[in-house]
């Protein structure tokens, strides 16, 4: 008896959806229609404007990142990304900025020529309250990158200081809001516990 129940439960809250919540769903998408299409017609009026009378603009940011631009990327950033990638081994930092700048060139042109990841090279500009990409006419992916001091031996505390000043860093007006920190000389804290 007790399996049974908890079919009939699952049946009867089937039919509640079906019943009753599904028509009002689907009498509530019309009325959420009529309130979403203003918007979506000024967001596309406002891309028009754009492309007649601000041609040094590009692609609009999309609704979905928009979440990282309202948070004040330019004066007091919340949601810096930040990534980590460990090297075994000793690189040396001009062999590091050439292979950087090569690898960077190869990524923003496919096999076939063709341009990619733009949104590297360009930087976030409002235009009637939306943010558009605009390019960098300055761009160097050099300016991009830089070295901690190479003749000491860095630890798990100077990477967190790194990580520190990447989460609260104020990007520069103007200039894509990307940056690539080598830390020279790195001992992870795991590999002195395993004594690698």
């Amino acid at each position: 008896m007790s399996s049974a129940k908890p079919n009939n439960v699952n049946t009867c809250r089937y039919l509640i959806f079906q019943i009753f919540l599904f028509p009002i769903v689907f009498a509530l998408f019309p009325l959420y229609t009529m309130l979403s299409l203003p918007f979506l017609a000024l967001r596309q009026v406002v891309i028009l404007s754009a492309k007649l009378f601000r041609k040094d603009l590009g692609k609009m940011l999309p609704t979905m990142s928009t979440f990282f631009a309202i948070d004040g990327v330019y004066e007091n950033p919340k949601c810096n990304v930040s990534c980590t990638f460990v090297i075994e081994g000793t690189v040396d930092s001009s062999k590091a900025r050439s292979s950087f700048n090569d690898f960077f060139k190869s990524l923003l042109k496919d096999s076939n020529g063709n341009d990619r990841y733009q949104e590297l090279k360009q930087y976030l500009v409002q235009w009637f309250g939306y943010y558009f990409w605009k390019t960098d006419p300055c761009f160097d992916p050099d300016n991009h990158l830089s070295c901690l001091q190479e003749d000491i031996q860095h630890t798990e505390r100077d990477l967190r200081r790194v990580w520190q000043d990447l989460m609260e860093r104020n990007w520069p007006l103007s200039k894509p809001m990307w940056k690539v920190i080598l830390v020279p000389k790195y001992t992870p804290t795991y590999s002195k516990k395993q004594g690698n």
